[in-house]
């Protein structure tokens, strides 16, 4: 039952030029010994090294790429700066007890700052569309006026959203004590807990049909699975139905200066800490002996240590690091039999004007092509986009001038993928490449029909570009694929002393709050077990 931990901590937490990490480079750190190293600078590595160094500990982060973020990262074509990947993020207002809060333990409140997305979107089908507002009762009340028939179901939907978020709330505290106090909370569930109870192996789409009869409203309803991977028939209804609560009830966020501003913020924050983060250095193994961390050997050197906090993926962490000979029966199982989430593909274009003028005046538009959401699904997984659902963001719509010159945008589009699906061969590859861009591009004149006229800059990133620059396996940013049967993502503490995970396969689940919510939680083990 960890996806409750995953969900609770989203809801309890969420719901520029690059600092002078940026420079350095293997070989500049003169100490070998450290109270912890943290493997990668994603978001969750990073959080974890500047709560440790807020609390005074020798930290020292290793980072394969040449700056830190990993998909909290941008990029420059042209006259236009892109974010790689991150469009929203939750939790961030001023009154929530989400990502706010945890910029605010590590010192960053006054370092980042937030612009607040009007509405979660507007959302276009094939007969209809609709803007979707922020908070639950602006939503039920939307929803209502264009189903009317169904008001009751609108009401009931969103009240089991709000129960859940208060089981999920009362049962964190499991997750943060020892195993036999853990066992004894859980088991009381069923009394304590009823709505995550008896949602404990549902599905979304088994959700939706309990409280509604129209595929529209149901498709309306469960919007947010491109956010989270399979679709609503597959995905597990308490992640969904609390990442779903999440977004509406507390907003979402755009960062000014992109995500990798957050990024930069908090690699400046642990150097100022006295941390020590190396860039193009690439942890090779964590030194295990007699079942307790050692050290981390790198292509610069050793570095000594009694606690590591792995930010690669798991398969990295154990398959490569730390071997099958140290690897826990329970975490070997996982990786021999659990399926990992979808990939993505994102098409970034820069156009000559303000998107507003080619008929895209909101932030976020959520295009699908069919209510069969299965469908769409099965179509950009298998690789042929024969239906789509799509996120097409203006990012330059929120009047940060970070992104594009004046009188000109920035917009990006996302849709599901597979690397199997992507050619090693270069000429077939780029001629998939082409292909796609050309989809993309399809859906977007769904929307704004002269957009093909408008473009300056144009550039695709495939399953293949996310697993070059972040070494995610298989390019997936989601982790672990969120069905039923895979609940369980991997705690952040493991049976080896001194070991520790972040990132989007651990708890509390993917994304920047996500991610940064279990670096936080691998610092706090940390320095308990100290």
């Amino acid at each position: 039952m960890k996806k409750s931990s995953v969900l609770l901590v989203l809801v309890l937490l969420a719901g520029q030029g690059c600092a002078s990490h940026s420079d350095r480079r293997a070989g500049d750190s003169k100490r070998e010994r450290f109270d912890a190293v943290v493997i990668g600078a994603g978001m969750g590595g990073l959080s974890a090294a500047t709560h440790l160094a807020a609390a005074g500990k020798r930290v020292l982060v290793v980072e394969q790429g040449a700056k830190v973020g990993g998909c909290t990262s941008s990029f420059t074509r042209g006259p236009f700066r892109f974010d790689s990947a991150v469009h929203a993020i939750s939790g961030g207002g001023k009154d929530a007890t989400g990502f706010v809060k945890l910029l605010n333990k590590a010192g960053l409140s006054n370092k980042v700052r937030l612009i607040r997305i009007p509405e979660i979107g507007r959302a276009v089908y094939p007969d209809f569309d609709i803007h979707l507002p922020n908070g639950v009762p602006a939503t039920v009340e939307a929803l209502s006026d264009r189903f009317p028939r169904e008001k009751e179901g609108i009401s009931t939907y969103y009240k089991k959203m709000a129960q859940l978020v208060d089981d999920l709330t009362q049962l964190g505290a499991a997750y943060r004590r020892g195993p036999v106090a853990r066992t004894g909370l859980l088991l009381l569930v069923p009394l304590r807990q009823p709505t995550l109870f008896r949602l404990r192996n549902s599905t979304h789409a088994q959700v939706l049909a309990e409280n509604f009869q129209d595929p529209r409203l149901k498709a309306l309803a469960s919007q947010l699975w491109v956010y989270l991977g399979p679709p609503p028939s597959r995905l597990w209804a308490p992640i969904s139905l609390v990442a779903h609560y999440s977004y509406i009830e507390f907003g979402a966020w755009q960062v000014e200066g992109s995500s990798e501003a957050l990024a930069n913020a908090y690699a400046g924050r642990i150097e100022e800490l006295g941390g020590t983060i190396l860039l193009g250095t690439k942890a090779q193994s964590i030194d295990i002996r007699k079942g307790a961390v050692q050290g981390v050997q790198t292509d610069a050197g050793y570095f000594s240590a009694k606690a590591v906090v792995s930010n690669a993926d798991p398969f990295q962490t154990f398959g490569k690091l730390v071997g099958p000979q140290h690897t826990p029966a329970e975490v070997q199982k996982k990786l021999d039999t659990w399926k990992e989430s979808n990939s993505l593909v994102e098409l970034y274009l820069g156009l000559d004007v303000p998107a507003s003028d080619l008929g895209l005046p909101d932030y976020e538009t959520f295009y699908t092509s069919t209510t069969d959401l299965d469908a769409a699904y099965d179509a950009m997984v298998n690789g042929t986009y024969t239906d789509i659902a799509a996120t097409i963001t203006a990012y330059s719509n929120l009047g940060d001038p970070w992104y594009a010159p004046p009188g000109k945008a920035v917009v990006t589009v996302v849709a599901y993928s597979s690397i199997d699906n992507w050619s090693t061969d270069p000429k077939v590859y780029a001629e998939q490449r082409q292909r796609v861009i050309g989809v993309l591009l399809d859906a977007c004149e769904r929307l704004a029909p002269k957009i093909r006229e408008h473009i300056e800059v144009v550039d695709l990133a495939t399953p293949r570009t996310i697993e070059r620059y972040t070494m995610q396996y298989r390019g997936v940013p989601y982790g672990w694929n969120m069905i039923v049967g895979q609940e369980e993502r991997l705690p952040n503490t493991t049976d080896i002393d001194g070991l520790y995970l972040a990132g989007s396969w651990t708890v509390p689940s993917h994304g920047v709050t996500g991610a940064a919510v279990s670096g936080y939680h691998a610092a706090e083990l940390i320095l308990q077990n100290d």
